[in-house]
């Protein structure tokens, strides 16, 4: 793949070992990923970049970016770091799970504190991943900016979930919106009953995963729209 260069060379881009295209892309975005320093890499494992569901989703560092392993999670730097331990970042969906002991850690700015352990000031104390004085339930204050799991802070400083965009609410999941289906990272998302064409083959528009089966709820199918067409697992 080659891109203009500033003196109106052909400079190649995106592959493995050169450097990353516009938008951070390197190719093919599930396997390959732009580093800190600009070039494409192997990614997906802890310390590499995260890689991308497709190369039409945003880039490293925002919520779906990808890492290989369930103890590690993509940090704002675009890296794939150890989650879930004690004063380690949070796993996705706010969980801590290895703080030591049987019982669940609690997510506080961002990073995790062993049961038993204090929230910060005015935040009460750890109880198996619930703080006593936030981010326990939707509407809770948020704890330093983190919630409990299935909850995300809002710009208000708030714990919700269950609305578009939002995290699907702890339980079944939930969405508490008519039309609303909880997807693959646990977001809200608009829904159909059925994927069109087919579901697993035909063309689509990336917009994130979309598509889900009513009677297979929640979450045992689910369509991705995907650069090749849909993708269901």
């Amino acid at each position: 793949m080659t891109v203009a260069g500033s003196a109106g060379t052909a400079d190649s881009c995106g592959l493995f070992g050169t450097p990353c295209c516009a938008d951070d892309l390197c190719y093919p975005a599930t396997t390959v990923g732009c580093s800190p320093e600009g070039l494409c890499e192997s990614c997906g494992s802890e310390g590499e970049p995260c890689c991308r569901e497709s190369t039409s989703a945003p880039g490293p560092g925002e919520q779906n970016g990808q890492c290989n392993r369930s103890g590690n999670v993509c940090s704002a730097e675009g890296l794939c770091v150890p989650c879930g331990g004690e004063q380690e970042a949070c796993c996705a969906n706010s969980w801590c799970t290895d703080t030591g002991g049987d019982a669940l850690g609690c997510c506080v700015g961002g990073i995790c504190v062993a049961d038993g352990a204090s929230c910060g000031e005015g935040n009460g104390t750890c109880s198996d991943g619930d703080c006593s004085g936030c981010g326990t339930a939707d509407g809770d204050p948020c704890c330093d900016g983190s919630c409990g799991p299935y909850l995300q802070c809002d710009t208000n400083g708030i714990c919700v979930c269950g609305g578009e965009g939002e995290t699907c609410c702890p339980g079944s999941p939930t969405c508490d919106e008519e039309g609303l289906g909880c997807f693959w990272g646990y977001i809200c998302q608009p829904s159909v009953d059925e994927c069109p064409a087919g579901p697993s083959s035909g063309s689509c528009n990336y917009v994130g995963p979309q598509c889900w089966y009513q009677d297979n709820y929640p979450l045992t199918l689910m369509c991705v729209c995907t650069p090749t067409g849909w993708n269901c697992t």
